[in-house]
Parts: C-alpha cells; sequence; structure tokens
C-alpha cells in the first residue's frame, strides 16, 4: 500500500504530568480505492508513525491509559463526577468534563466486570468438580469466612427503580492481627480482605461468590464460616457455592429481631427492657430452647410477619442451627457479620447512594467491580489487566 505524507498535525493528550502537545506526521493513501483497502484493514483513513511508536493510535479517548486509569480511581472514591471535575481544574489546572469522567470510568469498569463475569462462568463451571476436591484433597490451614449482606441503591426509572446491591467478603483467619488494648481487651484487625459487590439477582450473584471463593481456596480449606444477617437468598447461595459450611446468624441481628419483637407485644417499657435483656442473654448463652418455651413468645407464635413484624417463635426455630453461639466460640468462630456491614457502607453505599443519585445498571456495577478492587488492595489487577488499544470509545 502506497502512503504520501500529508502534512503535520497537532494532537493534544492528556497525561498523568497534564496535557502533551504533539505535531506529528500523518501519512495517508494515494486514491480512494487505497483509502478503502486501510480502512478495511486499520478502520482508520490515516497512519500516523509516532502514534503508534507512543502507543497512542488507538485510545478511546484523547488521554493515556495511565490518566485513564488514574482518573477511574479518583473518580470511584469522590463523592461525584461534577466535585471530582472541579477539583482537577482547581488542582491541576485540568479541564474535563463530568461526562468525560464518567465515560473514561465505565470504560475502565466495564472491563473489569466482564473479567469478573468470565471467571462467575468459570468457577460455576467447576463448582462440582471443587466440591469434591473438597472432600478428597489436602485441606489448606486457617478458617475461611465468607460474610454477605444486602444494601438498596436507586436507579433511574428505565432500569426499575430501587434495586439491592449484593456483597460478599472473604478472609481467611490467618490473615487477622490481634492484640490488646490499654483495658487489656482483646482487639482484632483483618489484614487481607477480598470483595465482590454485584448489581442483580440472586442466580446473577451466586457465581461471583462462587469466583470468590474458589480464588480463596474455599473448595481446600476444611472450615468455612458463613455469617450472615439470615436473609433467604443468603440460604439459597450458601446451598449452591459451600452447602457444609457453617453458618451463623450475626448475633447483633438476632438481638434486634428481640427487641422489635418486644415493641409488639409488650406495652409497659420497664417490663419490655427486662424482657429483652434476659431473652438476650438466654440467647447468647444458646438456650434458645427456653426462648421458645416463653410465655410472651408462645402466645405469640402464630403472628403474621407483614408490615414488618417479627415472629420470634419462627425466627428462631427456623434457625436454631445458626445460633449455637457457645458452641460456636468455642471452636473460636466469630459470630457477628460487623465487617460486611461496613464493607456495605464504603463499597455500595458511599459512592452510589449519596443524596439525588440514580444510576444506571451498568454504570453501578462498573464502579462496584472497581471500588471491590480498591478496598481490596487489588488495584494492581486492574492496572494489569486493563486494555485499552482493543477498544474504541462504543
Amino acid at each position: 500500500m502506497n502512503l504520501q505524507n500529508s502534512g503535520k498535525e497537532t494532537i493534544v493528550i492528556l497525561t498523568t504530568q497534564g496535557y502533551l502537545s504533539l505535531n506529528r506526521t500523518v501519512l495517508r493513501p494515494r486514491d480512494k480505492e487505497e483509502i478503502n483497502k486501510l480502512v478495511e484493514l486499520t478502520g482508520k483513513k490515516s497512519v500516523v508513525p509516532l502514534d503508534i511508536a507512543l502507543k497512542i493510535d488507538d485510545l478511546p479517548f484523547k488521554i493515556t491509559r495511565n490518566m485513564m486509569l488514574k482518573i477511574a480511581k479518583d473518580a470511584i472514591e469522590a463523592d461525584s463526577y461534577d466535585q471530582m471535575s472541579r477539583k482537577y481544574m482547581e488542582e491541576k489546572n485540568i479541564s474535563i468534563s463530568n461526562d468525560e469522567i464518567r465515560l473514561v470510568t465505565d470504560f475502565i469498569g466495564a472491563q473489569i466486570f466482564d473479567q469478573d463475569k468470565k471467571r462467575s462462568q468459570y468457577a460455576l463451571s467447576t463448582l462440582e468438580k471443587d466440591k469434591k476436591s473438597r472432600k478428597m484433597g489436602r485441606k489448606t490451614g486457617g478458617i475461611l469466612y465468607l460474610l454477605m449482606d444486602g444494601a438498596f441503591i436507586e436507579m433511574v426509572s428505565k432500569d426499575g427503580g430501587w434495586k439491592e446491591v449484593k456483597t460478599a467478603m472473604c478472609f481467611n483467619s490467618k490473615d487477622i492481627h490481634y492484640w490488646k488494648n490499654s483495658k487489656n481487651e482483646e482487639q482484632h484487625r483483618i489484614l487481607k480482605r477480598d470483595f465482590i459487590s454485584i448489581v442483580g439477582s440472586v442466580d446473577d450473584f451466586i457465581g461471583h461468590v462462587a469466583a470468590l471463593f474458589k480464588r480463596n481456596n474455599g473448595h481446600k480449606i476444611e472450615e468455612v464460616v458463613v455469617i450472615s444477617d439470615g436473609a433467604d437468598w443468603i440460604n439459597t447461595v450458601i446451598e449452591k457455592v459451600c452447602p457444609n459450611a457453617t453458618h451463623i446468624l450475626d448475633l447483633a441481628h438476632l438481638k434486634e429481631k428481640v427487641g422489635t419483637f418486644a415493641q409488639q407485644v409488650i406495652s409497659d417499657e420497664t417490663q419490655r427492657t427486662a424482657w429483652v435483656n434476659d431473652i438476650r442473654q438466654k440467647l447468647e448463652d444458646g438456650k434458645w430452647n427456653e426462648v421458645l418455651s416463653d410465655p410472651s413468645v408462645i402466645a405469640n407464635k402464630d403472628i403474621k410477619t407483614t408490615g414488618g413484624k417479627v415472629n420470634l417463635y419462627k425466627y428462631i426455630d427456623d434457625r436454631k442451627d445458626q445460633i449455637d453461639y457457645p458452641l460456636f466460640r468455642a471452636k473460636g468462630y466469630f459470630v457477628g457479620s460487623g465487617a460486611i456491614e461496613s464493607a456495605n457502607r464504603y463499597i455500595p453505599q458511599r459512592r452510589l447512594k449519596l443524596p439525588g443519585m440514580r444510576w444506571r445498571r451498568k454504570n453501578a456495577q462498573g464502579i462496584l467491580s472497581l471500588r471491590s478492587r480498591l478496598k481490596a488492595e487489588k488495584w494492581r489487577e486492574v492496572e494489569k489487566n486493563v486494555e485499552i488499544r482493543s477498544f474504541s470509545k462504543k
């Protein structure tokens, strides 16, 4: 193919160091037939050697790869794209619109979520094989904790109003640091955590949990503990991904149910407070059978759970194997889900549930995928795996 010098053209590229202006030579075919051939081969009507040498010939935006990654990282931590746009102008003298920030962030987030979907599909395809491997293979040490919870975000009307974001968190007991404070009280901090956060159905979520479970060696660890608030959809996930796990109902959530139930059935405040304290202590001590024999619980065992009402008898009876807290503590297990509740706040809610925010599912999911990596201290994976040249703006 014959190309001829068509003169020089200037392009301005946004880099991590600011704007870079390049005056480069452009080569174009000599005739229409040659142009058509070039378009067929490259999708372009001209060739710019310097752009190819600098690897900026196929950028979806006039922004370098590293700068796109920086923009996405800043955007998922900012309160809004508009806030970030103003900050870039004030602090870096970079003029980038909130719409372009959104486009860049969506571009990066979509790629990471696409990779997550592939891992999800693979994990689902190997679930049964992994279960057999766990039974027969050599086990690795530690206790693997899997925690799940949900939070609602508001979507634009065409995407269905409010949608639940389901978040899962994994960590190994070997990655927990313990110490005692000045009052000789035991403290702990989780040093290494992994997350996934998905806008979608339980069926969608199961595959992503399976991938999270697999990459944290869930199929190789003998002790797996799930802690949850007892939501029905979480039981569905457990049955599919890790049916042999020890499932613990979050103690604080159970105590909250006791308080709600007492508000319904005991009018005297002093009597109610004493009753609640007694019942909560019995449950924490593993005496759920005594609670099921309590006159107030028995008298309301057929209460309908409409309008937010709690049927405490049924709630406890359905979860007897999840509330043996003395046994769980004797085994060294946590019995609270505070870690996943915190994750719910700083992954979906901190960025997607601010006043006035409404989201399209695709945009929200990209941010969730990126924030999950960032909060798990795995941003390097994003930097390594994002492919710029093979994508277009569309």
